[in-house]
């Protein structure tokens, strides 16, 4: 049987049996279908996974009390593991000075900023850090300084404000060198961040970054873990 006997066959088939061959390739076109879907679904879902963690710089891994991003388990969970003290932190940021760059974090969410007769939402996360911070996070400043190791080092009432932040409170105003209250304590303004947007949804610019050492003079350390990043 050549070629064209087996094509002519085949249509004859089809032919005489319409209502079984409609369903066979409806059958097939659905799973092709689906198949690309699942694909494209998972493909969607890893890209907003990687989205959502573009936060950390690259080749970074955490130490850390609680885990960054949890889901489902209670805090209670992690409550017995030991505080990470802000002078383990230094120990360990002095040891790895020669291999790797540590950025000592701390923070508190739902914070209130003021600003003159402004304010806004009580939705800022105050940063406690130091120096290495920026370049760990991958953030860049638009405008001023960032922090120092001496603003650490004295623990000097300055900070770095996110996009949102500065949009909320200060308009079309220069805010370098203004002076912000949060929870009662002053801090001037030494530099803008550039904008970087959302992680999981949730913005990366309503923030206040602040040396490490401040926030602690303003919060206290007692129970207070602090996390560090390894980059």
């Amino acid at each position: 049987m050549n070629m064209w006997e087996t094509v002519r066959l085949a249509f004859s088939s089809l032919k005489s049996n319409k209502l079984r061959s409609s369903l066979t390739m409806l059958g097939i076109t659905i799973g092709i279908f689906t198949v690309i879907g699942v694909m494209t679904a998972v493909s969607g879902v890893k890209s907003t996974i990687q989205d959502g963690l573009n936060f950390l710089g690259a080749n970074s891994f955490q130490v850390s009390k609680f885990p960054i991003v949890n889901f489902s388990d209670p805090r209670e969970r992690f409550g017995n593991r030991p505080n990470i003290l802000l002078r383990d932190g230094v120990r360990f940021k002095d040891l790895m000075s020669s291999y790797a760059r540590v950025s000592m974090i701390t923070s508190r969410g739902g914070r209130r900023v003021f600003f003159e007769q402004e304010n806004t939402n009580p939705n800022i996360n105050l940063i406690g850090t130091e120096e290495n911070y920026l370049t760990s996070y991958s953030f860049e400043v638009a405008a001023g300084r960032p922090i120092s190791a001496d603003d650490v080092d004295f623990a000097r009432s300055v900070c770095l404000i996110g996009e949102d932040l500065r949009k909320r409170l200060f308009r079309i105003q220069d805010s370098i060198g203004e002076v912000i209250r949060i929870d009662g304590n002053s801090f001037t303004v030494v530099g803008l961040l550039e904008s970087k947007g959302s992680s999981f949804g949730q913005s990366q610019d309503n923030i206040v970054i602040t040396p490490i050492t401040r926030f602690f003079n303003a919060y206290g350390r007692t129970g207070r873990s602090i996390s560090c990043n390894v980059q």
